[in-house]
């Protein structure tokens, strides 16, 4: 509720303090996961994504062909499944880089997903107005 977009200005809205057991909680790198939103490949570091291009190019492949689900060769296959598998890495936190792909431990956005919350988790309700 520090910033704005939640709601529209002068909208009530309520922040949940919740405890929920670490072992319901899956965390995750949030800007990451805008590589699996976008159905992009998320290399290692910058070396392993200029790889990545290299290989899907020679195979005869543009960037917007990775999204073409109708182009099913098993070379874009091969393809998709990297691309698939290199979403693990939204959940190593401990990665870190100084470049643009995976940043820096300390300025991470960690998401932290669960399937349910019980109404004994919520801890306090604070319903405040949105002024941004």
């Amino acid at each position: 509720m520090r910033g704005g977009g939640h709601a529209k200005r002068s909208e009530k809205i309520v922040q949940l303090t919740i405890e929920v057991d670490a072992k319901d909680v899956l965390l995750s790198d949030f800007d990451l996961f805008h590589y699996v939103l976008n159905y992009w490949y998320l290399p290692v570091d910058e070396k392993g994504d200029k790889e990545f291009e290299k290989e899907y190019t020679e195979l005869g492949f543009g960037w917007h062909d990775l999204k073409d689900f109708d182009i099913q060769t098993q070379g874009m296959k091969d393809i998709r499944t990297k691309i698939q598998k290199s979403w693990d890495r939204i959940f190593d936190l401990e990665r870190e880089d100084e470049n643009l792909i995976h940043g820096l431990k300390s300025k991470k956005s960690i998401k932290a997903t669960f399937w349910r919350l019980k109404l004994e988790q919520i801890i306090k309700a604070e319903v405040s107005m949105q002024n941004k």
